[in-house]
């Protein structure tokens, strides 16, 4: 390679500040992507009296394009051995900035952004906050990689702009994959903090019910719901009510032994009756907790109308429920705004046609006061629009 960097042995042994001065004088020649991997390896590949008892946690944003190949944006990562430190010091790597180029990932400590941070080996409830920046309007994935974990720990992704808690395997060697979306129509959806990985022990985290939805067809209700992190879960109690207040038991639901992350699962009433009915699940932990989910509703008869209904108009938690009444197959979108007609969040749902309701999560940080939902459906025909109030 023209440009080939020549490191010496004595650069391996380099203070924060030589390592700097190397990284600004060579930072021009090469495209981000490519540097970034100059630098980690620089940083963290070097082999030293301790090298084979530093674990790494790797940390790789990609960029999706059109035609569904990854494009590397940026990477950090995180070491940890016994005899380093957990403050901020020289031997950590500040984030540069000295690319002219979009998308960047940093690990936020201290108020420092870091390439590269050194910390002791990893404890319950160790976080690493990543910072994201400049982010376009596009779908993403981030990669995470463990190299010489050897730990009891869990590890989870949280996303605090869907509200939802996703594992990250430990397991040395393997990726987890998380895609997301960037858009400027949702703010919150490219706030710099909206990602950090959370290192806990298992089964100390609660399930995280991503979705909950209940159809109805032929009298009969099917209630399904997706979760994540899914750990020390005995079993899911299905329970119903024709109040919304007084649930009964109606079914149970033993977990599923596939080993992925996220799981589906469904379960059909068929003795809902007509009128209106409502569902929720419940998880029984193994240490006797127990954790709800949303409650979803269906009316069942009246066919002869059709309707859309939107509950709860106080939002406390980022979150209410769509119940399809008898309505229209096809796609339906949700625009919230506020009060001076700023677009805060829009949803696309794609109905299959009769009863069902949807719960659909918005992004917890939007500023509070009263909102108006606006939906469009098939054909362009416009609802009723919902003042809602967030709190």
């Amino acid at each position: 390679m023209k440009d080939q960097i020549q490191l010496s042995k004595s650069h391996v042994y380099a203070s924060h500040t030589s390592f700097s001065r190397l990284i600004h004088r060579t930072s021009a020649r090469f495209s981000k992507p490519l540097f970034t991997f100059f630098a980690l390896c620089f940083c963290i590949g070097v082999s030293s009296s301790h090298a084979q008892g530093v674990a790494k946690f790797y940390t790789s944003l990609y960029a999706i394009k059109t035609d569904g190949s990854l494009s590397l944006a940026d990477g950090v990562a995180n070491t940890y051995y016994s005899t380093y430190c957990n403050s901020v010091d020289e031997a950590d790597a500040l984030k540069l900035i000295s690319f002219n180029t979009k998308e960047t990932i940093s690990i936020l400590r201290e108020g420092k952004k870091l390439a590269v941070e050194k910390r002791v080996p990893i404890v319950d409830r160790d976080s690493i906050f990543l910072d994201m920046g400049e982010l376009s309007d596009k779908t993403y994935e981030l990669k995470f990689v463990p190299k010489n974990f050897n730990t009891t720990l869990a590890g989870y992704l949280k996303d605090e702009f869907k509200g939802t808690i996703t594992g990250i395997s430990l397991v040395p060697n393997d990726t987890t994959s998380y895609t997301f979306e960037a858009s400027d129509a949702q703010p919150a959806s490219k706030a710099a903090n909206r990602f950090s990985v959370i290192f806990a022990l298992p089964g100390m985290l609660p399930v995280n019910f991503s979705s909950v939805k209940a159809s109805e067809k032929n009298n009969a209700v099917t209630v399904e719901w997706n979760v994540e992190t899914e750990m020390n879960v005995q079993r899911y109690i299905i329970e119903r009510s024709k109040d919304a207040v007084h649930f009964s038991f109606a079914a149970s639901k033993d977990v599923s032994n596939d080993p992925a992350i996220s799981k589906q699962y469904s379960w059909t009433d068929v003795a809902a009756g007509a009128g209106t009915t409502y569902y929720r699940i419940s998880n029984v932990n193994s240490n006797g907790s127990i954790a709800y989910s949303k409650i979803v509703r269906v009316d069942i008869g009246n066919k002869n109308s059709s309707s859309i209904n939107v509950y709860p108009t106080v939002m406390t938690d980022g979150s209410f429920s769509v119940q399809f009444n008898n309505a229209q197959k096809g796609i339906y979108q949700l625009r919230l705004i506020n009060t001076n007609g700023q677009l805060l969040f829009t949803k696309t749902i794609n109905h299959a046609g009769g009863n069902s309701t949807e719960t659909i999560r918005v992004d917890k940080n939007i500023n509070k006061g009263l909102c108006q939902l606006n939906i469009l459906g098939p054909e362009n025909k416009s609802f009723p629009s919902v003042k809602i109030l967030n709190r």
